[in-house]
């Protein structure tokens, strides 16, 4: 079984074990969830949530694996490459984290941290599409090689950033070239799941809805499994998620005076 830490809110330090067959009840105690459990049923010392993502087999040919995408991405990818965008499976962690922080502070996201990134050991990978102007997109996986899986963990790109309409649209096709790459790069590796990490079927939720959108434009098959989070770390969240709302409202109400 794979386990990382991560720390939410520069307070819950928690673990996080991924693909688990089901939990353990000695885990309730402490600040545990697992990410991605085949196990559907109730679970002593957990609340257990259901959890939907998106399944490319890579057990298919390169070309069928292609096939499969909607029309427009295929051409995206053909014109990324054109462009001469190419991608690189040998990033360092340092640079990583750099480019990807760099990008949460503008879109609001938490930073992440080294410690984070080394909790996954030898399984992590980490993958980044550039030009030659640099770095335009990054995707971070936890990879498990016993149930011959690779799942996206994080993923950005500096499309918020760019002004021009013109990078931002060669950003999003090198995003999407580097998903496909990674794709065959890990076939190649022996890997016969690519795993999209998530997939939200929230129609209130606009942003949501626009990453299904393109998760839906590589094609591949939706699956139920299931994330169970112990007690303390529930309720911590809980609670990080109400002192969040609070912090928002003091805020708003700022600008709405200064708007006056």
């Amino acid at each position: 079984m794979i386990e990382t830490m991560a720390c939410r809110g520069g307070v819950l330090t928690i673990r996080s074990k991924w693909f688990s067959p089901r939990p353990a009840i000695a885990d309730g105690i402490g600040l545990v969830r697992y990410v991605q459990s085949s196990w559907t049923r109730p679970c002593l010392g957990f609340v257990r949530r259901a959890f939907s993502t998106k399944l490319i087999d890579l057990s298919q040919s390169e070309e069928e694996i292609f096939a499969q995408f909607r029309k427009n991405t295929q051409y995206e990818i053909r014109r990324a490459e054109r462009e001469g965008v190419s991608c690189d499976f040998e990033v360092l962690p340092e640079e990583f984290a750099d480019f990807y922080n760099c990008v949460a502070a503008t879109a609001g996201w938490d930073r992440i941290r080294g410690a984070q990134l080394d909790s996954a050991g030898a399984n992590r990978r980490l993958t980044a599409a550039r030009d030659a102007t640099g770095t335009l997109a990054v995707h971070s996986y936890i990879v498990d090689p016993a149930q011959a899986r690779v799942r996206l963990w994080h993923s950005a790109a500096i499309q918020a950033q760019e002004g021009s309409a013109e990078r931002r649209n060669l950003v999003g096709r090198a995003n999407r070239l580097l998903h496909f790459r990674d794709m065959l790069h890990f076939k190649q590796a022996g890997f016969a799941l690519y795993d999209f990490g998530g997939y939200s079927t929230d129609a209130n939720d606009r942003k949501k809805q626009a990453i299904a959108r393109f998760k839906d434009s590589f094609g591949g098959r939706m699956v139920s499994e299931t994330n169970f989070y112990s007690y303390g770390l529930y309720a911590g969240m809980l609670l990080l998620e109400t002192l969040a709302r609070l912090d928002r409202r003091p805020r708003a109400a700022d600008r709405q005076e200064r708007g006056a």
